[in-house]
């Protein structure tokens, strides 16, 4: 029967196992770290041989003495991750600097041009013919002579392509958009003029126009602009529009009759 000086004595041995086990769980502890900076191990990874560590330890302990209480001590099990969400990754941008998908998404709108609604032409003014409730008038922008539709089919302000160039329209730099004409095609638009002055029966006006390809037509005046005039009076009849500006009233007159 062991006496009280054996029971001592192996205890004593038992604390010098345990003093050496935590010394190596220390060393191993300072090792994972030091990887874990130079090679980029996750978190995870020095938990798990942590685990790993103190599960031999657990299972190997008290093996000197296998009349030792140590041996009916179940090993410690690694505690298994129920999360498996997903780790924020960093990724480099060309402009230096961390971002976040917030601003990713914010610099994704900034860098697109989005009009207010996308824009719309009317199968009419596309194909440079009129129709009820549109009129053709002549203008000028600049020295040049101009042919225009007022068209309530179309939402924005547009201009023929060649027009522009020839007129050397000062261009806005913009991201290409799509307008999407009544039949439901898209045609993309890659230029935009602003304050641009056009005289149209001596009524002076400044709009913003985009460049698309028309046939038959130098400007189409759509919603965007009649939008800003206020009241109008509008006589499909006789093809003519009043518009109040200030103090003067200006009367615009299509020149040629509407087509069915």
């Amino acid at each position: 029967m062991a006496t009280q000086k054996d029971r001592i004595e192996k205890l004593e041995v038992d604390m010098g196992k345990l003093k050496d086990l935590v010394k190596a769980l220390a060393t191993e502890s300072q090792r994972l770290a030091t990887d874990a900076q130079e090679k980029g191990t996750s978190i995870k990874g020095i938990e798990r041989s942590l685990n790993d560590l103190l599960g031999r330890s657990s299972r190997t302990g008290g093996d000197g003495d296998r009349g030792s209480s140590n041996r009916n001590t179940p090993p410690v099990r690694q505690k298994e991750d129920q999360t498996n969400f997903p780790r924020p990754v960093k990724m480099k941008f060309p402009q230096g600097g961390e971002n976040t998908s917030n601003e990713v998404v914010n610099q994704r709108e900034e860098d697109t041009l989005f009009v207010e609604e996308e824009p719309q032409i009317s199968l009419h003014a596309l194909a440079g013919y009129t129709r009820p409730h549109t009129m053709r008038v002549t203008g000028r922008i600049g020295y040049r002579k101009v042919l225009i539709l007022v068209d309530s089919g179309s939402t924005h302000n547009f201009v023929d392509q060649r027009v522009a160039q020839l007129l050397g329209l000062a261009v806005k730099p913009i991201v290409q958009f799509w307008v999407t004409v009544a039949n439901g095609e898209r045609l993309l638009c890659t230029e935009k003029y602003e304050g641009v002055s056009i005289l149209i029966q001596g009524l002076e006006i400044t709009v913003t126009l985009y460049s698309l390809q028309l046939t038959g037509l130098d400007v189409v005046l759509g919603i965007q602009w009649l939008e800003k005039l206020g009241p109008v009076v509008c006589d499909w009849g006789k093809l003519s529009m009043i518009i109040t500006k200030g103090n003067r009233i200006h009367e615009l007159v299509a020149q040629c009759t509407a087509q069915g």
